[in-house]
């Protein structure tokens, strides 16, 4: 690596304007007596949006294992994702970086192998890295996510065929993180643990036990659900144990026709950039937290609770507040981009949604606030409203054809 751990500096990204808001999580007086953390439980699930979970205010009983596990986590409820796709999404997770600098935007396109990124971070760190993935976007032999990872196992989906789209692997991949989280646990070494589930991922196959009707939509909430009762398999391994870190989050949404149309990718609209997130920290209390957040706080707000160095190009800020425990007092500007299957870059500030279409020079605006929906766009309307609206798409990207 070009970037040792040594030659590391920590981030020093600078807060961007945003509005108050009123964070429910008691902030102690002092800073949580804790030991050294030293377990990481990382969990990314697929093509999962955020208003289909329990937690997240969903109707149905998709997620009863996640709400039940979130009642002592803290619940992000407004996370963005910085790409509507799992390759860049992921990309900018690890890396702390948003796709225009991890460069990961296409189906062919890989991480440069010495981008720092977590699993890197902290091997170099001395800790036990271990990976199950359940997508074939993350394969090892087509991409460098395995890159920092002693152990990276796709075989939860390779053993059954070969592609994942066709078979159910949510079952395997928790029998294979639950025997990977016992030993690491019997090792008593520090360690990190990646489990990605796919199951909720195109083509969506129905579940006996998660019967909620015949069409798309109610077949996704199925996997979902199925998704959901072996998660909590892991959760409850995990939560008899003692001093874990544990990460929750999706990488994108997926559309039934919010707007026109179906799957993912193409678009920056909420149900693909609004994503679950959710932290559980020893020693820290359950809460929600409203402001507005992108993906890229996640790595530098756990290896700052490792005690391990941030490196300087992580472009996240920490999600942690004095004490330790998660706090976040203000909405943060997030960037969201595609280009794959469209050319689109967008920002969000916590109220305003703006996405910029590349090709046609076209500009949509949402008050997601007052329309969460976004179906009423404000583009057009105020030339001054637009430029306004548009200032942190040019500042990170220039003016359009730039």
């Amino acid at each position: 690596m070009v970037l040792s751990l040594l030659a590391l500096l920590p981030a020093c990204t600078s807060e961007p304007e945003a509005t108050s808001v009123t964070v429910p999580v008691p902030e102690p007086e002092t800073a949580v007596a804790r030991e050294d953390l030293q377990r990481v439980v990382w969990i990314s699930i697929d093509t999962t949006r955020a208003d289909r979970l329990t937690p997240y205010g969903y109707d149905r009983s998709t997620t009863p294992a996640l709400e039940a596990w979130g009642a002592s986590a803290t619940v992000f409820d407004r996370a963005t994702s910085h790409a509507p796709w799992t390759k860049p999404s992921m990309a900018s997770v690890f890396t702390s970086t948003l796709p225009d600098v991890h460069g990961v935007t296409q189906w062919n396109t890989a991480l440069d192998p010495e981008q720092p990124t977590v699993a890197l971070v902290l091997q170099e760190a001395g800790f036990a890295t271990v990976a199950h993935v359940g997508s074939f976007a993350l394969d090892a032999a087509s991409n460098t996510f395995h890159l920092g990872f002693d152990t990276y196992d796709p075989s939860s989906w390779k053993e059954q065929g070969g592609n994942p789209h066709n078979v159910e692997t949510s079952t395997a991949l928790t029998d294979q993180a639950v025997a990977s989280f016992d030993r690491l646990v019997e090792d008593d070494a520090p360690f990190f643990l990646w489990v990605h589930y796919y199951d909720p991922h195109f083509h969506y196959l129905p579940h006996e036990a998660h019967d909620f009707g015949s069409a798309e939509s109610d077949v996704y909430d199925g996997e979902i659900a199925h998704s959901d009762a072996e998660l909590g398999r892991l959760l409850a391994a995990i939560d008899a144990v003692d001093d874990v870190l544990v990460v929750f989050h999706a990488d994108h949404g997926e559309e039934f026709g919010d707007h026109g149309g179906s799957r993912h990718t193409r678009t920056l609209y909420d149900e693909l950039v609004h994503v679950p997130l959710m932290l559980k920290v020893p020693g820290c209390p359950p809460g929600r937290i409203p402001a507005n957040v992108g993906l890229i706080d996640v790595a530098p707000s756990v290896l700052q609770l490792l005690d391990v160095a941030v490196p300087y190009t992580f472009e996240g800020t920490s999600l942690l507040g004095p004490s330790g425990c998660p706090r976040v007092d203000a909405d943060r500007l997030v960037l969201t981009e595609t280009r794959r299957q469209g050319q689109l870059r967008g920002s969000f500030d916590g109220r305003y949604k703006v996405i910029r279409h590349e090709g046609t020079g076209a500009v949509e605006v949402y008050d997601v606030r007052a329309d969460p929906l976004e179906q009423d766009d404000l583009a057009g309307q105020d030339e001054d409203f637009d430029a306004a609206r548009l200032q942190a798409v040019e500042a990170r990207y220039g003016p359009l054809g730039g």
